[in-house]
Order: C-alpha cells, then structure tokens, then sequence
C-alpha cells in the first residue's frame, strides 16, 4: 500500500513510532559510564574508507553537518528524572477551540538505565521515550515544542 493511501490513524502511529526510536537513540551515554576514562575517536578516514563525514578526529569537533556529536553531554545541572520513571506515558490533549493541542518539552535529563547508572537523555516531557500522543482520523491537532536545550533541534 502507497503512503499516500494510508489512512491518517496509520500515519500518525507510523509517526510516533518513528519518534519514539529517535528519542530512545538519542540517549547519550555520561562521564559516570566512562569511568573518568577520556573518550577518543578514531580517524574515521584510516577505519572506514570513504567514510568521512566531516568529522575533525584530531579535536573530536564535528564540522558542518556532516556527522553527530556523540562525545557525552555535561549533565551536571541537568534535573535528575525519578528512578521509576517510565517513557511512552499516555499525554492527554488539551481542547482549544475543537483543537486537540499538545505540548512538548525538549531537555536534557539524568536518566537511570540501570541502578545507580545515570546517562544524560534527550527527553520530551520528561520521558525516554517521549509521550504517547493519541488522535483520531480527521482530529484537528496543534503539537507546541518548547525548546530547553542548549542548542536548536527539530522534532
């Protein structure tokens, strides 16, 4: 079946699944994983030929946009989320003039994979990953996306 033939409800789920691997993926690993050990790259040229996407493995900085950053986020002031907390939690809608409107928070947070292991996560709302957002067919919908990171992102 062609995507333009989906109903709407498939591609809203489709959607979110999507966003829910981004945001899972995004989940970055911090210094208490390292073991105060330094984080090296290895020249991407020399390990896969062809390979190189604009990273500058002498420094670890990333030029353009040609790659990620995948060096550990300082999450020192970052809030840490409950131990218990769990992603894919249900966001209810408010109802503003017949449009269901959500609201997002992008931040990063201390999130627990495993007792007393923290890494720092991308999270909408608070989750890893974000939100469960539900809509109906033909549903008027408003998504907000509030910015808290210290650099610009796209949803």
């Amino acid at each position: 079946m062609s995507w333009k033939k989906l109903p709407l409800r498939s591609k809203v789920i489709i959607g979110l699944i999507g966003l829910a691997i981004a945001t899972a993926v995004s989940i970055v690993a911090v210094h208490s994983l390292t073991m105060g050990k330094t984080m090296t790259q290895t020249p991407v040229n020399e390990s896969m030929p062809g390979m190189d996407h604009g990273s500058k493995s002498e420094t670890n900085e990333m030029s353009g946009m040609g790659g990620h950053d995948m060096s550990p986020i300082n999450i020192s002031n970052a809030p840490k989320a409950n131990p218990d907390a769990r992603g894919n939690q249900l966001l209810e809608p408010k109802l503003v003039d017949g449009v269901k409107e959500f609201n997002l928070t992008v931040a990063v947070m201390q999130w627990s994979i495993l007792p007393d292991v923290m890494v720092g996560a991308y999270t909408y709302n608070g989750q890893v990953p974000g939100p469960l957002i539900r809509v109906n067919a033909g549903d008027k919908v408003r998504i907000k996306v509030k910015n808290e990171l210290a650099e610009p992102t796209s949803v």
